[in-house]
């Protein structure tokens, strides 16, 4: 039997042909972003590259394939107006008008706020209608709030952040502001344990910077410093700090203190100056003096504990340091010093939860991750701890041991490790570790010993 092959079957074939064709590209435009977390993630490892545009870039598509995002929403506008790219964002949420009325108010009110004082009003208007659609949701309220504050318009402002804390109580980025409101209108022991719940949560580098500097703010012991006093305070303090001459401090502060003996700060001084020249009895009793007037002031019990180091005493240096977190809890210091005090006494099941805060409060810095990192090795936590140690070296990708930790942790799993994949998976990485580590020494010993150990030895 012969099959006849006439244009009808070609005809056909062809419009087969651009049907799977158009299935085919159908299938490559599918939404790149399954969910925005993908989307945020992506982004988030470019931002950390320092690659910025990229970054915006994966945000406007994102935001594209789900628009009704609040979160997305929010990102792209921070990283629009840290490009210089608000325009094409603008002209996204002007197109949006009738279809999404909400996020054009939104999106459009939060980049008037930002972008022109002169477009204050306008800014207002888009929020108060993004609020009406939008009930329930924290952002329009915020901006409300966040605008007042920026004008100083703290009485105005205060209501709006209570309420946008209350519908978005995982915010840090909301309790940061509302802090420093209330702190302002005179109520800062409130203000206090409004910021203190920043520690519980995992506020971004940026917000975690901010809130760092408003517990500072909220402590200063600077202003405690009588007016008549000031000159000669700030002189001794001078000679203290900038140029490292402790008598010449406590030339000043000595007859200061008798006169003044209920000001806190100067017996600060006078304790860090008599801590410097080893005199540790004197420096005691000012240190708990400063103390006991200023209790919220961390710095005289971080001083203290190092005291009672050097003097082999831990217990004690434990209690200090205890007092320390407790006057300030956004202060890092009082973590990392108990922390290391911890790990230096095997104690590294009760130095992890402080290693963990101390890492939501730098989440930018290579020493935190690098602490974090030993403490969740010590506890057996080997793969949280790679993570860790992973990014103690791409913020500092100069610190030879952060690579040797890293190549340490995948040399011991590939020794220990059944399954061939991840064998070679942990040969690969601890081979990568080394190659940094040898860049950076090329003849360290101890990278050499993790190669022999692997069986890698060249």
């Amino acid at each position: 039997m012969i099959r006849k092959t006439g244009a009808g079957s070609f005809v056909r074939r062809c419009f087969l042909s651009c049907i799977f064709l158009l299935a085919a590209l159908a299938g490559s435009c599918a939404a790149r972003y399954a969910t925005p977390a993908a989307g945020l993630r992506q982004a988030e490892i470019l931002s950390r590259d320092r690659r910025q545009d990229e970054a915006m870039d994966v945000l406007n598509r994102a935001h594209r394939e789900h628009p009704n995002d609040i979160t997305l929403l929010r990102a792209r506008i921070r990283q629009a107006e840290l490009v210089g790219r608000t325009e094409e964002v603008r002209e996204d949420l002007m197109d949006q008008e009738s279809s999404r009325p909400a996020i054009h108010h939104l999106g459009l009110g939060m980049l008037d706020a930002a972008s022109d004082p002169l477009k204050n009003q306008q800014a207002f208007q888009h929020l108060e209608r993004a609020r009406a659609a939008l009930p329930g949701d924290p952002e329009p309220v915020f901006r409300l709030g966040l605008m007042h504050y920026e004008r100083e318009d703290f009485d105005q402002a205060l209501p709006l952040l209570e309420e946008a804390a209350k519908l978005g109580p995982d915010r840090p980025d909301i309790l940061v502001p509302l802090a420093l409101t209330l702190h302002y209108l005179g109520e800062t022991e409130k203000g206090k344990t409004v910021l203190n719940r920043v520690i519980e949560m995992e506020p971004e580098p940026a917000v975690a910077g901010r809130a760092l500097a408003a517990s500072n703010a909220l402590r200063d012991p600077y202003r405690t410093v009588p007016s008549k006093l000031k000159t000669e305070f700030f002189r001794a303090a001078a000679w203290l700090e900038k140029y490292d001459v402790p008598g010449e401090a406590l030339n000043i502060l000595q007859p200061m203190v008798e006169a003044h003996d209920t000001f806190g700060l100067a017996h600060a001084y006078l304790g860090f100056a008599y801590a410097k020249i080893a005199n540790d009895a004197a420096a005691f009793i000012h240190l708990d003096k400063a103390i006991t007037l200023l209790p919220d002031y961390p710095e005289p019990y971080l001083v203290a504990g190092e005291l009672m180091l050097r003097l082999e005493r831990p217990a004690k240096a434990r209690d200090y340091f205890q007092g320390a977190i407790k006057a300030n809890p956004l202060n890092p210091i009082g973590y990392q010093k108990l922390g290391d005090l911890l790990m230096a006494s095997s104690n590294a099941k009760e130095a992890l939860p402080l290693f963990r805060k101390l890492v939501r409060l730098l989440p930018e810095s290579a020493d935190a991750h690098f602490s974090l990192a030993g403490a969740l090795e010590a506890n057996n936590l080997r793969t949280e701890a790679e993570e860790h140690y992973r990014e103690a070296a791409r913020i500092r990708p100069q610190s030879l041991k952060t690579w040797l930790k890293l190549a340490a942790i995948h040399a011991g799993e590939y020794v220990v490790e059944k399954d061939k994949k991840a064998r070679k998976r942990h040969l690969e990485e601890a081979r990568k570790a080394i190659d940094e580590a040898l860049k950076l020494d090329p003849r360290n010993q101890i990278a050499r010993e993790i190669l022999t150990r692997m069986g890698e030895e060249e």
